[in-house]
Formats: structure tokens, C-alpha cells, sequence
């Protein structure tokens, strides 16, 4: 069966190709984010990175800790301004995975899926470097030296990566 052409399975083959992929890509997912390396101890009074991410993807009111940090998204907002892109790469990889199972060969879920984690964390760090508004606040700007949000010592964006990995029963 290696190499014949697809015209020559069965419509029972077929579908049963074709659920296959469907299955493989049902069981697994690209995550990105901030990866579990970047917890690493920070000095006293510091956020982590992840702290800091997270201030910044949702903002912070005011408190004893210091004034309000306006939100920044740059996980949230880069998904939804991409959406369309990322579902038409997610459409092309089921395709190609269907091409090559007709063949009997590897799927590649993974790798279809890590192409995509890839392009989401790019597209991520390219948001970051675009200077999301609003601006740095004075205050912000003396403490840094820089007017530049989201970028000081450049933590954040080497902290953003992606996995693949199974999906466990019961999460989306």
C-alpha cells in the first residue's frame, strides 16, 4: 500500500485515514507561553517572569507594592489579532498529515504542530518588539532608562516558548 495514490482507497480507507489524523491531532496541542525554565529565583522585591508576564498581560491596580500597571497583552492579543493565520496553518497541516497517511507514511503530528508553536512564539516576540501601548510611565522610564514597554533586560521575550504535548481528558 505504500505510495498508492489516494484515488485508489476505498471510501471506508478513507475515512478511516482520514479519522485517524483527526484523532491524532484531537489527542495533542501546541502550547506557548512562558516556559517553566524562566521561574528561575529573582532578587527580593522582584517579580519573576512569569509575575511579570502576567502583570503585564492583565495589568495590576494600584497598591503597597507600587502604582498601577496598565494591561499589555501580548499572549491574548497576538492569538486573536492571528487567529485567521493560525487556523489556516492548523487547515494546511491536517492536509499534509492526510497526504502523507494516504501514503502510509508519518503523519508528523508533532512536527506540524511544533511549526506552528513556533510561529505563534515569533509572532509573540515580534508584538513585543512592536512596543505595545500604552507607553512606559515616567516613573517607569527614569526606573529603566528606556521608554520601550515590555523590554528591559530582555527576560521575557527569551522566556517564551513552545511544547507539544498531549491533551489530558477534561482540558481544552
Amino acid at each position: 500500500m505504500k505510495g498508492r495514490p489516494i484515488s485508489q482507497f476505498s471510501g471506508t480507507q478513507l475515512q478511516a485515514k482520514i479519522a485517524k489524523i483527526l484523532g491524532e491531532f484531537s489527542t495533542k496541542r501546541a502550547d506557548v507561553g512562558i516556559s517553566a525554565e524562566s521561574a528561575k529565583p529573582t532578587p527580593p522585591g522582584e517579580p519573576g517572569v512569569v509575575e511579570y508576564a502576567a502583570i503585564n498581560e492583565f495589568g495590576k491596580p494600584k497598591d503597597s507594592r507600587g502604582p498601577a500597571i496598565p494591561e499589555r497583552s501580548f499572549l491574548r492579543d497576538t492569538l486573536a489579532l492571528n487567529r485567521p493565520k493560525y487556523t489556516k496553518r492548523l487547515e494546511n497541516a491536517v492536509k499534509r498529515a492526510n497526504k502523507r497517511l494516504a501514503k502510509d507514511e508519518d503523519p508528523k503530528i508533532d512536527m506540524e504542530l511544533g511549526r506552528l508553536g513556533e510561529e505563534v512564539r515569533g509572532d509573540i516576540v515580534q508584538r513585543i518588539a512592536n512596543r505595545i501601548s500604552p507607553k512606559n510611565a515616567d516613573f517607569t522610564i527614569k526606573k529603566k532608562g528606556s521608554d520601550v514597554p515590555l523590554i528591559d533586560t530582555g527576560r521575557l521575550r527569551q522566556s517564551i516558548a513552545w511544547q507539544v504535548s498531549k491533551v489530558n481528558k477534561g482540558s481544552k
